[in-house]
């Protein structure tokens, strides 16, 4: 009988949905990138011992004598330790899984996704990997020339959906727009059209809309926390790629069951928990889903949409589990490591070391593993030339769903 599969995870980098002001917008409170990480085990005894005990040896090799491991901690004095561990579960095959954010260029990825849904051009007849470029130069383009007002609006409107927040945010939108390209106001054009004919029709007949226009044009709330609505959540996003590349993962090696343990996460245990429960439920249909939201599922070979096995999340005390410690320095580690990337656009040895290990998981280990990286293509690019000394074609990033899927749907009314 196959074993169950277990998961531990970490995040770093958490401040909450990106509600955004002029104070915030440039550092975003000092946690510009959100990571999600960890691994995957085998429910077996002796798979558990080996990795206790190697980790408890690269500990006293190093010179580690305090009792819970912190990446934050750890780095970047214990660095080599950090990359003897990323070796180790190399070198063994564990799947690690990684979802590193930028959050600003998260934010900008969803406004390039509701101008695609809205304004048609993913409805256009050509194939889904032209959707995907275009998807990516689109997102790469408005990340280097949005202004910050219409960052902060559309921030603003998507804590806020009410029709003087969209309309501010749309507004911002199109003055930006100006100075664009035809490609890429076109479609800005398309949308901001068709948000003041539909709201024509509302104000006529207010009976036509099951909704109001305006929230057409913001991301789905995740489920409410209290009274509070929470909204551009990287956790929620990370959490459903990371719970759908998992899928891929077990549903390849025939595991009868998924348990994934994440570290305490009080604030956002309940929306967590609804999104992996909508995610595994049959009746839940997550491809057709994912087809309203304009996703080009088929493309994204470290995905699996369909969950047929149990799922179930437990939420534990990484003081307690060495497991979930390894997670933190997981998550912790590639956050510490790609800030201080960005500072210059430079590796250190070690860095460089961890970023190779990391980039050539999917060819080791499985296509689903490693670190799915929404960034801006040109960051990539340079992690790529200096990780490597070669560049990859930066169509070779691949986002998952941008909508959580405990979001509403995304069918546009006429």
């Amino acid at each position: 009988m196959k074993k169950r599969f277990y998961v531990f995870l970490d995040e770093s980098g958490n401040t909450g949905d990106l509600i955004l002001n002029k104070e915030n917008i440039r550092h975003f409170n000092n946690q510009p990138y959100f990571v999600l990480g960890g691994f995957g085990i085998e429910n077996d005894e002796s798979s558990f011992e080996e990795l206790t005990s190697a980790i408890t040896r690269l500990k006293k090799d190093n010179h580690i004598y305090f009792k819970e491991l912190k990446g934050a901690r750890l780095w970047p004095k214990k660095i080599k330790f950090i990359y003897e561990l990323f070796k180790y579960l190399y070198e063994n095959d564990f799947p690690v899984f990684v979802e590193l954010m930028d959050k600003k260029f998260f934010i900008i990825a969803n406004i390039a996704n509701i101008v695609g849904l809205t304004s048609g051009v993913l409805d256009h007849p050509k194939a889904l990997f032209d959707k995907r470029i275009f998807f990516n130069r689109f997102a790469d383009y408005l990340y280097l020339n949005l202004s910050p007002e219409t960052i902060i609006w559309f921030s603003k409107a998507s804590r806020e959906p009410s029709q003087e927040n969209v309309e501010t945010f749309l507004a911002f939108l199109r003055r930006d727009s100006e100075k664009f390209p035809l490609k890429f106001k076109e479609p800005i054009d398309r949308m901001i059209d068709r948000y003041y004919y539909q709201l024509t029709n509302h104000l006529i007949s207010p009976t036509q809309y099951s909704t109001p226009p305006w929230e057409y044009y913001v991301p789905p709330a995740d489920p409410k926390s209290g009274s509070k609505r929470v909204s551009l959540l990287p956790h929620t996003t990370a959490a459903t790629n990371v719970f759908m590349r998992v899928n891929r993962y077990s549903n390849d090696r025939g595991y009868e069951g998924v348990v994934i343990i994440h570290d305490q996460q009080e604030q956002w245990k309940e929306i967590l928990q609804n999104e992996l429960h909508i995610l595994s439920d049959p009746s839940s249909n997550v491809s057709k889903k994912l087809r309203e939201r304009g996703i080009p599922y088929p493309l994204n070979l470290r995905l699996d949409y369909n969950f047929d096995r149990h799922y179930r999340i437990f939420f534990g005390d990484s003081e307690k589990t060495i497991f979930l410690q390894l997670a933190d320095v997981i998550s912790s580690s590639i956050n510490k490591l790609w800030e201080k990337f960005k500072r210059n656009y430079r590796l250190r040895p070690y860095s460089k070391k961890i970023i190779d290990i990391i980039l050539n998981f999917p060819a080791k280990v499985h296509t689903s593993t490693g670190t799915n990286f929404v960034i801006a293509k040109f960051e990539f690019e340079k992690l790529m030339e200096n990780a490597t000394g070669r560049s990859l074609p930066w169509e070779y990033i691949e986002y998952g769903p941008l909508f959580p899927m405990s979001g509403r749907g995304s069918t546009y009314e006429n």
